[in-house]
């Protein structure tokens, strides 16, 4: 009798796990090394496709409402990825990754000549397309891809991401580099986080890339723009379309599109999902790269 009880219990305890649903998922992110906050870490469901990152305290909530069973993925640059089942994440106050840093090939550039400096990418004026982040949980990350047409050696020096004044312009957001594997982006080739964000809108927010070194390479480079999730209310706005009681609610800043390039470069990924080429009429994102050339 005692056992068929426990067994009972047990099957009830089972029943409640898996029926159980969470609100919200807070805590801060860490190092296990140092215990320093990791600010902007991305944080997702992987099953429900929804996430958020942390703030520059290594803060972060995300919204967890109505999910019964998923996995939480931590991740950030430079630490190895956490994985923990929601049911022991909710209730955690500190979540703590491990180092792993990054490593790229050394490169000596002090012993070669730079011969010139060119801005590759979008060079035509805005035509008042634009691309956002729709409001909620949702992680959107949009790249272009720069070929090396030059076919000659060279490192990044800067890049640019067009901002327009639709939207929450000076929202914090991460700049990413990538290299191509076949035609989307592969490999990180940043070391650590490159957040910024844009002092004005209608213009290029640029950001310094000389520091790292990256190599552009005879198969070009992907640059992207990461909106970052921070669940701040001061970042969300609410549009009213004409002739339509429906108000959808969007979050940070807006970008500039364009249709200038013979072929589709710009790529999307939604909730660190797969990555896919943007299709629509102006389907390129008005970024840019310079680049230093150089000769031995």
């Amino acid at each position: 009798m005692i056992k068929r009880k426990a067994a009972i219990d047990c099957c009830l305890l089972m029943s409640f796990l898996a029926t159980t649903t969470f609100a919200q998922l807070t805590g801060r992110v860490l190092s296990k090394e140092n215990q320093r906050v990791i600010p902007y870490a991305t944080i997702y469901l992987r099953n429900n496709a929804i996430g958020a990152h942390a703030n520059e305290n290594g803060e972060f909530v995300l919204d967890a409402k109505g999910i019964t069973n998923d996995t939480v993925y931590i991740q950030s640059i430079g630490y190895t990825t956490l994985r923990i089942a929601l049911q022991d994440a909710v209730g955690t106050n500190s979540f703590y990754l491990s180092e792993s840093p990054i490593t790229l090939q050394a490169t000596n550039v002090r012993k070669r000549k730079q011969i010139n400096s060119l801005w590759k990418g979008a060079t035509e004026d805005h035509k008042g397309f634009i691309f956002g982040q729709m409001g909620g949980s949702m992680l959107r990350e949009v790249a272009l891809y720069m070929p090396n047409d030059e076919k000659k050696e060279g490192f990044l020096n800067a890049a640019g991401f067009y901002v327009v004044r639709f939207g929450k312009h000076k929202t914090p957001f991460r700049v990413r580099v990538y290299e191509p594997d076949g035609d989307m982006p592969g490999k990180d080739l940043l070391t650590e986080n490159v957040v910024i964000h844009a002092s004005g809108s209608n213009r290029y927010c640029t950001v310094d890339l000389r520091k790292f070194n990256i190599p552009f390479g005879e198969n070009g480079v992907f640059i992207s723009m990461e909106w970052l999730n921070l669940n701040d209310k001061k970042y969300y706005y609410d549009v009213k379309y004409r002739n339509s009681k429906a108000v959808n609610t969007f979050y940070g800043q807006q970008i500039g599109l364009s249709n200038e390039f013979e072929e589709l470069q710009g790529r999307v990924r939604i909730n660190q999902g797969d990555w896919k080429t943007m299709t629509m009429r102006y389907a390129s994102p008005m970024f840019k790269v310079k680049i230093d050339f150089y000769e031995d």
